[in-house]
Order: structure tokens, then sequence, then C-alpha cells
């Protein structure tokens, strides 16, 4: 966001989606940096590295998302 875009008191749905996002891709790059570099230079991850079952891809946010089933949720493409 561009400072003259700031604007003062409580952050909106935007503003918090959008901090959420950053936040994720941060940690995510920290923790997968490996596997970041490679997935952003649309390479396939490593046969070692911990997400290679999980079938990952780069979002338009740049964001780790699998196409694989959710184990859980049974629903595809959520974050890694």
């Amino acid at each position: 966001m561009k400072k003259e875009d700031r604007v003062h008191g409580p952050l909106n749905v935007v503003e918090l989606e959008e901090s959420k996002t950053e936040m994720i891709k941060a940690t995510k790059r920290i923790y997968f940096a490996e596997e970041y570099d490679k997935l952003s230079k649309n390479q396939k991850v490593g046969i070692s590295s911990k997400l290679v079952k999980l079938n990952p891809r780069l979002d338009t946010e740049g964001v780790i998302r699998s196409d694989s089933l959710n184990v859980f949720h049974m629903t595809p493409k959520y974050p890694v």
C-alpha cells in the first residue's frame, strides 16, 4: 500500500486480508526458501522436499499452494 493511500483508524477487511497474505508469504519464504525459489522459476520442487507429495505451485499472489486434496477438508487448492 502506498503512503498516500493510508487511512487512519481501524483496519478494513481488505487491509486485514492483504496483511494475512503477506504474513503467510513471508513465513513460507523462510521455511520453504528452496522450494519457493524453484517454484518462482517454474521448476518442480526437489524429490527430497517435504512438499513434493503436495504437488506445490505458486498462485498469482506468490503464495505456495497445493493442487492435491487436503486430507482433512477434501478440498483442493489449500495453502501449504
